[in-house]
């Protein structure tokens, strides 16, 4: 997605900077999330192939992996780890310096997160913004050294076409 922002903006006459890559912006585990073998899983499971049924499937699995429940394959990132990596780079691009814009191209665990983040809500509430993340939509946040605000969320103007509209 960034290369085609770059190569848009580049075309128009507008600067882009380089892109700068940076993989603790990149989305949880959910093969890991959904490696979970726990009794409840595998009843789901039955009914993972219609997009309800793997719905109600990662839900659970994703709700098993806030708690901390479940036993997890032998290796994936867990929540806290997920929680901290996400913090620590939002917090890495606040103390840059002021007065600037950056652009963030990534997934809605990232975004769920962030917004979960900037609303000072219940770690609950970032699945439920998670499932609410539209495919290539935008986000603003406002931020200095010592705060993150919210200020658009899930924002899709720029797909004119209904048919592009999706989520996950």
């Amino acid at each position: 997605m960034e290369e085609i922002v770059a190569e848009t903006f580049r075309k128009a006459g507008k600067p882009w900077p380089d892109a700068r890559r940076d993989t603790a912006w990149n989305e949880y585990d959910a093969s890991g999330v959904l490696g979970c073998d726990d009794p409840r899983l595998a009843e789901l499971r039955a009914d993972a192939d219609t997009p309800r049924g793997f719905h109600k499937l990662l839900q659970t699995a994703m709700e098993m992996w806030l708690s901390g429940g479940g036993p997890w394959p032998a290796r994936y990132e867990t929540w806290p780890e997920f929680r901290d990596r996400v913090a620590g780079v939002l917090s890495r691009v606040m103390a840059g310096p002021p007065n600037r814009h950056v652009a963030v191209f990534t997934s809605g665990g990232v975004i769920g997160f962030a917004v979960h983040r900037a609303m000072h809500s219940p770690e609950r509430v970032f699945l439920d913004v998670n499932w609410r993340v539209r495919n290539a939509s935008l986000s603003e946040f406002l931020f200095d050294r010592e705060r993150l605000t919210l200020d658009a969320f899930n924002r899709i103007g720029h797909l004119e076409e209904e048919r592009l509209w999706s989520y996950r």
